[in-house]
């Protein structure tokens, strides 16, 4: 069966691409119901004919390769089993032609809420676009942050029309001043809530303004987002909410949203690396309790004291909880790293918040970056993604599945509800249907007061927990490092706690005094907004030099240059 390389659903021209010659990367998922909706980021073809722009195969000289933008809506429907290997077929699961005068984007945000997709963000995917069997030469517009665009999910296949949206100020939305990429996007059902965390705000300088071959002059304009952006999709109004400065500049990490947790669910963020391209060490995470609005810092253990690999580049993460939510696990896979793209599966259990390694039987050959990933059931979905080589394809279109139950990847889907695995039961109690015995973090004091009434409140069957209020901020006072970053003392306070505030004030002052150098601990003072529980060993650069750096929100200049991240092409271990 062909491919759909020109207008849906026309077939002009599509006979020179073949069904398992497709590979996607740096693309963008949302799930509705069981079905995973893919969008944007950038297609390779192969195909046995030479066309404008492709080059040779570097492993089959008799194949080329067509890098071209992602123009197609595709789904693939997880409500029965599918077999890969035998049924896959990349036109069957088009569903929509992306209009040429939307812009083509990677690492930007797919949100979708009661069958619409919101599409917005990202940066322009300068790679051609292919379109009416032949590459197109009308202009191509950068993404303008102050537009979104939607696709009704309830029309017929190929019968859905996009549309365009202002977003208004005089509706109550913010100003939104950039179109931000590389960061970490995730939803909310409970909310209604999309968002869209940190990353760089990228635009590429083309050699030819109309985008056709897509060339670029090699000068990249990049700065570092510090901002969360928040679009209420009950309210269509969107706020770009200041976050706590342990969170300012990463990128390229994995933004999990966790259902039944506090009031509204809870986001835990994890991986990356910060505007100084230094990895973000997996023995801290970031969680934002989304109904109070606060980001906590929690630190992570493992009992063998290893860690999941620093990574970056589009990696699995997947949640899923306990069926009597005593427990809720989060699945990591792939990404890349100065060794190239990773393998191996790891757990990250809470609110016990320790990582563990488990099985990875039936994995890809070689691991997956530039993936996405969701949780349907007992099953982790990672989509499309990229090996080591663009000239690499997948019979199976690049699409596994985890069993996280049985720990073990597949590319035969079979729905099935999740059981807590005895790799991890054997250590929070309980068994596979939960039970968990363990509340909490090892020798973590404050924990009970801040996150652990969210978690208490999950296993109890109650949605109270959510504590602080939402424009609070600053350390807790907690002398744990893992303790709520953002928190605050709110009306009515007096008498004593006035005197122990002043007592915190006093104990903050003399701890930044402190040089705190241990490895991927929490880092005080100046430190504090650069290194907080991020490792010491830089990620290989890859930047244009003599470029300008300054924060999104107020334009302060700092002295870093500010690294730009394109993992397009990967050469010798670094993006390139």
């Amino acid at each position: 069966m062909a491919y759909h390389m020109c207008s849906y659903p026309s077939s002009q021209n599509c006979s020179l691409f073949h069904s398992s010659s497709l590979r996607l990367s740096i693309i963008h998922s949302a799930l509705v119901n069981t079905t995973i909706y893919t969008i944007g980021g950038t297609a390779y073809y192969w195909t046995p004919k030479s066309t404008p722009s492709s080059i040779v195969s570097a492993n089959n000289n008799s194949v080329y390769i067509l890098k071209t933008s992602n123009s197609y809506l595709r789904a693939l429907d997880l409500s029965k089993p599918i077999n890969l290997e035998s049924e896959f077929s990349d036109t069957a699961e088009v569903i929509s032609e992306l209009p040429f005068e939307i812009p083509h984007v990677k690492r930007g945000a797919v949100w979708a809420d009661r069958n619409t997709i919101y599409y917005w963000g990202g940066e322009l995917e300068v790679e051609p676009v292919y379109q009416d069997g032949a590459l197109q030469n009308r202009t191509r517009e950068f993404p303008d942050p102050m537009k979104y665009y939607t696709y009704d999910l309830t029309q017929p296949k190929g019968a859905g029309t996009w549309k365009t949206v202002s977003i208004s100020a005089a509706g109550g939305s913010d100003q939104l001043t950039t179109s931000p990429s590389a960061g970490e996007y995730t939803y909310s059902a409970e909310a209604r809530k999309g968002f869209y965390l940190g990353g760089i705000m990228s635009r590429d300088e083309l050699k030819n303004k109309d985008g056709s071959n897509g060339t670029r002059t090699g000068i990249k304009n990049s700065y570092p987002v510090s901002s969360m952006v928040v679009y209420d999709v009950a309210t269509n109004v969107w706020k770009n909410e200041t976050i706590t400065a342990g969170l300012n500049g990463l990128r390229e990490g994995a933004m999990v949203y966790v259902a039944g947790v506090g009031q509204k669910g809870i986001l835990v963020r994890m991986g990356g690396a910060n505007r100084d391209n230094v990895f973000i060490s997996f023995d801290t995470v970031y969680v934002y309790d989304i109904a109070a609005g606060i980001w906590y810092r929690q630190g992570t253990t493992s009992n063998t004291n290893i860690f999941p690999d620093n990574r970056w580049g589009g990696f699995c993460a997947g949640a899923v909880a306990s069926p009597d939510k005593t427990s809720f696990t989060i699945y990591l896979y792939g990404g890349f790293n100065n060794n190239g793209q990773i393998k191996g599966t790891w757990a990250l259990t809470m609110p016990y918040f320790q990582w563990f390694p488990v099985g990875s039987a039936g994995e890809p050959d070689i691991g997956r970056s530039g993936t996405t990933c969701q949780t349907v059931g007992g099953q982790m979905a990672m989509v499309r993604g990229r090996a080591d080589k663009i000239n690499r394809g997948d019979t199976n279109g690049g699409s596994y599945f985890y069993d996280m139950s049985n720990l073990a990847w597949a590319s035969k889907y079979q729905p099935s509800e999740y059981q807590v695995p005895k790799t991890i039961y054997d250590v929070i109690g309980g068994n596979g249907q939960g039970g968990a015995t363990i509340a909490g973090p090892a020798d973590d004091k404050g924990f009970s007061g801040g996150l652990g009434k969210l978690f208490a409140a999950a296993a109890n069957g109650t949605s109270s927990g959510s504590s602080a209020p939402k424009n609070s901020s600053g350390d807790s006072g907690s002398s744990s490092p893992t303790g709520a970053i953002a928190g605050g003392v709110v009306g009515g306070v007096a008498g004593l706690a006035i005197v122990g505030a002043g007592i915190w004030m006093l104990l903050r002052r003399r701890r930044r005094n402190v040089d705190v150098s241990m490895e991927g601990g929490a880092m005080v003072g100046s430190q504090e907004n650069s290194l907080m529980g991020m490792h010491k060993n830089p990620i290989t650069p890859n930047y244009e030099l003599n470029s300008t750096a300054r924060y999104e929100m107020d334009s302060v200049p700092t002295p870093q240059p500010v690294h730009e991240l394109d993992n397009t092409v990967v050469q010798g271990g670094t993006y390139k």
